[in-house]
Parts: C-alpha cells; structure tokens; sequence
C-alpha cells in the first residue's frame, strides 16, 4: 500500500517572478503540515527558520522517465512563519510554468520510505479553492483518478437569510474560525438606510496630521495639527486589497445586507459580481481617479488588482452576507442583484442551550416558547418570515432570560413588528379578567417591579406553555405509572 499526501496551488504572479523580485517560489498555505508531508520533525536553525532539503522527482517528461530535482523547503519560523520551497527558476522555465498554473505537491510514503513528486496543471485543466489542501490513504492505482478529480469551489458570493434569530452571523464567525482565517483577512461592515458608495468603498474624508516646521526667531522645531483630506479606504477597498497582497483566502463580510441601498452602495462594483470558473471577475471595470491613485500606490500599478486601471475581484476574495427575511427592508433587492449571489436558507432549530424564561416566580423552557408562538405567527401572518429564531434574545447569565428582557425585546417585537396588522382579538391575547392585552400594559407594575410579570405568566399560560415545574411533575406521574405497570 502506498500512502500519498497532495498539496494543490495555483500560483500567482509574484511565484512565478513577475513583481519585480525575479524570486521563483512556491508558497505552501498556513495549514500545510509540513512535518506528516516530509516524514520529518527538523531543528529550527540559528537564524530562526526550519531547512529540510530533499529530493523531488519531476515526472513532467512523464511517470516512466523522471528526473531527480534538488528541492529546499523553508519554514521561516521567527517572523510570519511563512512556508516556502525557493529558487524554482530551473524547474518552473523547463515545465513552462506561467501565471494561475496548478503546481500539485505529493509526498509518497512506502514504509518508512518518502518520495516526492511535483507536477503541474495548465489552468482550466483542474478547479481547486487557492491554497486548498487535502491528503488521503490511496493505492498506486488509483493515484492518477485522484489528481484528475475537480474539487468543489465555495461559493465566492453567499447571503445566508432566515428569521431573527437564526444564527446566520454566528454561523459565519463559526465558520472562519473553524478554518483558522486569521483576522487581518476578515473584514466586517453593516449596511444601514444611510450606507453609500464612500462608505462602502472608500472616499477622501478630513484627517488630523501633525505637520513639523521650524520657528523663525529660535529655529527651534515644533509640530503643529492641521487637517488634511486623505483618501480613507473602507471594508471594500480593505479586503480587495488585502486579497491582491496575499495567497490566502479574504472574506468580506456584509451584516444587514437588505437595510441598505444595495443599487447605489454597490454603484459600478455590481459588474465585478459576476465571477467566471477561475474565481475571477468575468468583466473589469474603470477605477475613478480616487481609487485608481490610492490602488496604484499601495499595491503598485502593474498589480493585477489596478493593472491599466481597471478592478477586477481577485478569486481568493470570497463577500458574505446576512440578511433577515422579516426585516422592513427600506430599499428591495433586484432580481439582477439577487442573481449574482448563492442564497442559502438558515432554519430556525433547537440549539438545545437549556434557556428557560423567568417571570412571576416560575420558569418556561425557552424553545417550547418558540414553538408555541412561531406556530401563533405562522397561522395569523400565513409567513415564515417573522418568526423568531433560537437566537432572538440571549440570556446575560447564560441560562434565565429575565422577565424584563423577555417584555423589552421579545413582547416588544410580537406586539409592534409581527401582531400589530392582524388585531389581538384572539384567546393568546386576553387577560385574566377578558380584556385585550396591550403592550404597555406589561408596564403597569406593581411592589415596584420593571415589569408586570404576572400578565406575562398569564399570556405564557394562554400559549399552553407548562411551566418547568408543572412539567417536571407531570413526567414523574407518567414514570410512576410505568413503573406500577
């Protein structure tokens, strides 16, 4: 049995040479486990990095004529412990290796026995997610099958919608942290009715500099604050660039994506929505002076991300966006926006946390709440959209969502943004004495108490909730009669 571990990556234009450092390199990502790869655990040397020299055998002529490669792997531990395999010149000019070419890395391991293999794929030729890395246990058979097999690609545009509630910016945060996505390639914004254009991409804004100059009498130096106006990039323009400056993965992340203009927040950038199977933009766009001087001076005008002007979202620059579908969403989404993003529906589900609602001395089991009133909601609104997720309202303990906090949030949403259109004529809204319930009066109290936790019990108890308590005893009765049965 021969047990293989492949490295797939497509190369970029500062591996093959062509920023102007002339260094030809592979850059192996942040998870790559370079001690399982070579079968070995290496001494960091005195000028802080890990060398391991080895033999790579290069089967670009083909598996039965090969040629023995001298290959050095570097793992620069003392500064941002970067990993590479350097001075590729040689090998990268006689395979003819370009730009967004898929190099592929395997280590075959028979016994205590490793070898290496380095081979490279013309783009197109196979999809990988940049920088991906995957290993698996195969037989020499089926080694070929499994270099030629496409790798699915996550989706570089997502919006993840649902009720309040849901989880949906939670799940995201989970997500890149269950990937190790370091910070500095994460970037949050929110969109809200007054979002624009400046505000999500960038735009010049009034700074604070401390200007030096020299005192005509003393020739003494001081500094002085003036305000200057300086181009300010924002969460666009930071992760765009932050994805042309590195071979990782970059999220941008957009919270409330449908509380803001989308039209005119996004403005000309809605064309570089529409990627093509490399990941990339299919269509460029014109920068306008602002950015195009900003873009020039940071990464540098040949960059690809400014190269003759133009944009284009780079395939390692993955938006990400939230939106809740009960929201009165002040400006709609278009079909033509919707179109460029995959959508993915977040349900609501028992995160089974254990909350329970505290109120009058007694206590209910959150998610039993949740059942209860989102059936309410679903038979009056006949919509899925206003229901409440596990994640509504959190409780400040962990555990006991107080009266106060149930009146001010939940109560306060059901009766202004859900009920409000429908009338509280039914039985769920009725008071012990047969009146409506009106919200503020779960603020008439009495024995100085924020709230009137006494009607609160009471339209609990017209939902058919069971108190914890009632329902403890009432499973206990039930395991009493099994037990004489």
């Amino acid at each position: 049995m021969i047990h293989s571990m492949f490295f797939y990556k497509q190369l970029t234009k500062a591996e093959v040479g062509q920023t102007g450092t002339h260094e030809i390199y592979i850059r192996l990502s942040n998870g790559f486990d370079y001690e399982t790869f070579f079968g070995d655990t290496p001494q960091v040397n005195e000028n802080g990095t890990i060398t391991i020299y080895f033999e790579a055998i290069n089967t670009s002529k083909g598996l039965d004529e090969t040629v023995n490669v001298p290959i050095r792997f570097v793992y620069y531990s003392n500064s941002n412990k970067e990993k590479r395999i350097p001075s590729l010149g040689e090998l990268f000019k006689e395979n003819n290796v370009e730009v967004d070419d898929i190099v592929c890395l395997e280590s075959r391991r028979v016994d205590d026995k490793y070898s290496f293999y380095i081979r490279f794929f013309k783009k197109g030729n196979i999809r990988i997610e940049p920088s991906s890395f995957s290993f698996t246990t195969v037989g020499d058979e089926n080694k070929e099958n499994i270099i030629s097999t496409n790798k699915s690609i996550t989706p570089l545009q997502q919006i993840f919608y649902g009720a309040p509630g849901t989880g949906k910016s939670c799940g995201i945060k989970k997500a890149l942290a269950g990937n190790n996505v370091p910070n500095e390639n994460i970037f949050r914004t929110t969109f809200h009715p007054d979002s624009d254009y400046s505000t999500f991409v960038g735009a010049y804004k009034p700074t604070m500099e401390v200007v030096p100059h020299y005192e005509s009498s003393t020739g003494a130096q001081i500094e002085e604050k003036r305000i200057a106006y300086n181009f300010i990039p924002q969460a666009f323009l930071n992760a765009y660039v932050r994805a042309y400056q590195t071979d990782e993965n970059v999220y941008l992340v957009i919270e409330e994506i449908n509380r803001g203009n989308c039209a005119q927040i996004f403005g000309d950038l809605f064309q570089l929505l529409d990627r093509g199977d490399d990941g990339k933009s299919d269509y460029s766009i014109k920068a306008d002076t602002d950015i195009r001087t900003y873009l020039e001076e940071v990464l540098g005008d040949d960059n690809e991300g400014i190269k003759g002007g133009n944009l284009c979202l780079p395939a390692n620059l993955y938006i990400l966006a939230t939106m809740n579908t009960s929201d009165q969403s002040l400006f709609p989404i278009d079909s033509a926006f919707k179109r460029r993003w995959e959508w993915e529906y977040v349900p609501i589900r028992n995160e089974e946390k254990g909350w329970v609602i505290a109120a009058d001395g007694k206590e209910w089991v959150w998610w039993e709440f949740l059942n209860a009133v989102n059936e309410k909601i679903g038979s009056i609104t006949d919509s899925e959209d206003k229901k409440l997720g596990y994640f509504f309202v959190k409780p400040a303990d962990g555990h006991t969502i107080t009266a106060k906090t149930f009146v001010g949030k939940v109560l306060f949403y059901l009766w202004n943004d859900v009920f409000k259109d429908y009338g509280f004529s039914d039985d769920e809204f009725q008071t012990e004495d047969g009146k409506e319930m009106k919200y503020p009066m779960f603020y008439e109290t009495e024995g100085g108490k924020d709230v009137n936790e006494r009607l609160i019990a009471r339209f609990l108890s017209n939902l058919k909730l069971k108190t914890v308590d009632a329902a403890d005893v009432i499973e206990e009765e039930i395991t009493a009669e099994d037990d004489e049965a």
